[in-house]
């Protein structure tokens, strides 16, 4: 016996996008935590970059989306490396750590 399913996609993009509905806090609930796990695995020296990591909530034609990162000048040679500087990962490995589920 097969299983007739319709999908109202108006309604299912409506859902997706409502800000402040269940699919919005669980993404922003992920983003605060690869936020709080960059700034944990963030190298330390003024604490500057580690300070200004944070998350900015949207909505674009796929649906919410949530960037994590950081407005300091300096964050991609940390993040990648230099010629003269070995890279320092913080960014990577936390949303690594989001996508394998390490935590909740």
């Amino acid at each position: 016996m097969a299983l007739d399913v319709r999908i109202n996609q108006f309604a299912l993009d409506s859902y997706m996008a409502e800000q402040g509905g269940d699919v919005w806090r669980e993404l922003q609930r992920r983003a605060l935590r690869v936020e709080s796990l960059a700034s944990q695995l963030c190298p330390v020296d003024t604490g500057r970059l580690s300070n200004s990591i944070t998350h900015e909530m949207g909505v674009d034609a796929d649906g919410p989306y949530s960037d994590v990162g950081t407005n300091v000048e300096y964050a991609l040679f940390v993040e990648l490396g230099t010629s003269r500087a070995a890279a320092q990962p913080y960014l990577r490995p936390a949303l690594e750590a989001a996508k394998s589920g390490v935590f909740g």
